[in-house]
């Protein structure tokens, strides 16, 4: 079962003060190429969804396809669009769905999203989004099937993916991985060590 994955790093970072993006971690990587080394590599490629004009950091070129999104600034709803209309469900039947801002993830929790995907593609009735948990806290990478691609495309704004939750099955994943509700939003938010 192949899942597409998709990053989204378009945001201003407004909370940080500066473009977080490009922060240090204490690996010396920058925060987005940390979150790349989790998510990457992947069949397909995975999608970084970026500012126009802007390119995936130097160690992951081919290792990502990049999707604009020209209207980023709008909010987060607009980017997640954009990478959901560079997403082919006849490839791959789920789109996960994670931030640009979270490198502390583990590759436990993506394989459990994955072996979650499997098993709700084989049973009946529609396919549930599937987030994890932590401590009761859905986090991400989120878990979108195909037949939610329209509802995706048609995402505007800042609220994300908040009105299909409210609105869809979802199919919650406990884990033991704090990094799937821990993301950076503050420059303190890297003091805090993986």
């Amino acid at each position: 079962m192949k899942l597409q994955r998709l990053i989204l790093a378009a945001g201003a970072g407004r909370r940080f003060g500066a473009d977080k993006r490009q922060a240090r971690l204490p690996s010396g990587e920058t925060l987005l190429e940390a979150t790349l080394t989790v998510l990457c590599p992947a069949d397909p490629l995975p999608l970084l969804v970026l500012r126009p004009g802007e390119t995936a950091p130097a160690p992951f070129q081919e290792r990502v396809r990049v999707v604009p999104s020209p209207r980023w600034a709008e909010g987060q709803g607009h980017s997640l669009s954009a990478g959901a209309a560079a997403w082919d469900p006849t490839t791959a039947p789920w789109l996960l769905i994670a931030l640009g801002d979270m490198p502390y993830l583990q590759q436990e929790t993506l394989r459990a999203l994955e072996q979650a995907c499997a098993e709700a593609f084989e049973a009946p009735g529609p396919m549930p989004l599937i987030a994890p948990s932590f401590q009761g806290q859905r986090g991400h990478p989120v878990a979108v099937p195909a037949r939610l691609r329209a509802a995706a495309l048609a995402l505007t704004g800042d609220q994300g993916l908040k009105a299909l939750f409210a609105s869809e099955p979802v199919k919650l994943l406990p884990s033991q991985d704090p990094g799937v509700c821990r993301d950076v939003d503050r420059p303190e938010d890297l003091a805090k060590g993986s």
